[in-house]
């Protein structure tokens, strides 16, 4: 087996006792290499106290001077791990000399679909220096990789030197999130954690919780709408709302937590039979939360975001055991009904989700069956497996692009054409002047 390597994550999210999605799968993937005996350490842009101890550094790296303070770390490594953006926002890694392997899990192109398709231009191109630049790709799922596939072959990744790699998983190849290896923590009796922290809810009978952010391209709306249905119907039935902005971007309100709050109090929901959590919740404390409810649900509209997407905040719970009621059409719905996890429904449809909730909370027999799958399902989201692809990379650091400086510098110029046309010459000054500073 080819040694281990030294590997630079980069991100952009906050790590601290409350972190958001990319800084969990962070997280994940630098323990589980660091297990394989490689010795990662990841930098960060904002680190906060009282994060959880982990077996490798973390240090922080000025956003102001990126190049600089990032320039020690960058040589004492054998390649480095960058999101999708790391790009954009770091351009002097176009000339780094390591190789590059970029995570594109989540498929932001769809999200600007539903929130700022003004964006999506400067978005693709983004993307298309991305394709051009780096030297291993990893996303979620098989689906992902066949829609990434296309745009690597429009980027001209794909040709005659393929054949000693048919299916091209040296080039870019599926690590899905995995989920926490450590066991969820007990509940207390009588949910006294849960009734401490949100009082109203000592009157309920079952609690299902909505355990991840409010974004515009779900669908928490169709859900106020399924409790009004279940208000008379089910009244012991209360939904817990986590609804804490997230910590990197807690100054953005998405106009879906805005419109669902309008509609939990034109309902006469909320402090009846829902509940809203405002504080992020902290990471470490997820599980005493989780394990005081009875299920979890996570709607979304017919979409090319849920599509594409990898609902990572459920894997938390099905850690914590939890039968789930879900939207179809995304890959853990996939997951959910082939193995029985819960409740799968088309979108849209409050009448079947209010079902559904009642079914999987009031049907003890049925609730018990789903967690008794989920126990049984747990290994297939082991981390130490959802690695071995980046692992294999790792241990035989290569790069795989070919520079065009030429494309690169087109590129840049009709970008920055296309931000005048749109935002005006003052915006365009802006990022030029950000460009330059990172660079």
């Amino acid at each position: 087996m080819a040694a281990p390597r030294r590997i630079l994550f980069i991100t952009f999210d906050v790590i601290g006792p409350r972190i958001g999605g990319s800084a969990i799968r962070v997280l994940g993937l630098a323990r589980a290499l660091a297990a394989r005996g490689h010795s990662p350490t990841i930098a960060t842009a904002r680190i906060e106290d009282g994060h959880p101890a982990q077996p490798f550094p973390i240090q922080q790296f000025e956003i102001a001077r990126p190049r600089q303070t990032l320039a020690s770390l960058l040589e004492n490594a054998d390649l480095a791990v960058l999101p999708l953006h790391g790009l954009a926002r770091l351009p002097f890694l176009r000339r780094a000399r390591i190789p590059l392997v970029f995570d594109i899990y989540d498929p932001v192109l769809f999200e600007l679909m539903e929130t700022a398709p003004g964006e999506m231009h400067g978005h693709i191109q983004l993307l298309n220096q991305l394709f051009r630049r780096g030297d291993f790709f990893i996303c979620a799922s098989e689906r992902q990789r066949d829609f990434w596939l296309d745009a690597l072959t429009t980027n001209g990744r794909v040709n005659a030197s393929a054949t000693a790699d048919p299916e091209l998983r040296g080039l870019i190849d599926v690590v899905p999130f995995g989920i926490d290896p450590t066991s969820p923590p007990s509940p207390t009796i009588d949910r006294s954690f849960l009734n401490a922290a949100v009082p109203l809810l000592a009157r309920a009978e079952k609690i299902i919780v909505w355990p991840g952010g409010i974004w515009d391209w779900t669908d928490p709306q169709i859900l106020m709408s399924a409790m009004r249905i279940l208000a008379p119907r089910a009244p012991g039935i209360h939904l817990l709302v986590f609804a804490g902005r997230h910590p990197t971007d807690g100054h953005v309100e998405t106009s879906a937590a805005r419109e669902t709050r309008d509609l939990a109090n034109e309902f006469q929901l909320e402090g009846c039979s829902v509940h809203f959590i405002d504080d992020y919740v902290p990471y470490e404390e997820r599980g005493r939360y989780l394990v005081e409810c009875d299920a979890a649900v996570s709607t979304h509209r017919a979409n090319l975001e849920s599509r594409f997407a990898y609902r990572t905040r459920l894997l938390d719970c099905i850690w914590a055991g939890l039968p789930i009621v879900c939207t179809e059409g995304d890959v853990i719905a996939d997951i959910v009904a082939r193995n029985g996890l819960g409740i799968v429904i088309p979108p849209g449809d409050a009448e079947v989700l209010a079902s559904a909730i009642d079914r999987v909370c009031m049907d003890a027999e049925f609730a018990a069956t789903c967690r008794a799958r989920i126990a049984e399902c747990r290994h297939l989201f082991r981390w130490s497996d959802a690695v071995e692809p980046l692992d294999r990379f790792c241990r035989q650091p290569r790069v795989t692009h070919v520079p065009a400086p030429v494309k690169d510098a087109l590129m840049l110029v009709e970008s920055a054409w296309h931000v005048f046309k749109t935002h005006g010459g003052r915006e365009t000054l802006r990022r030029f002047r950000q460009h330059l500073r990172s660079s």
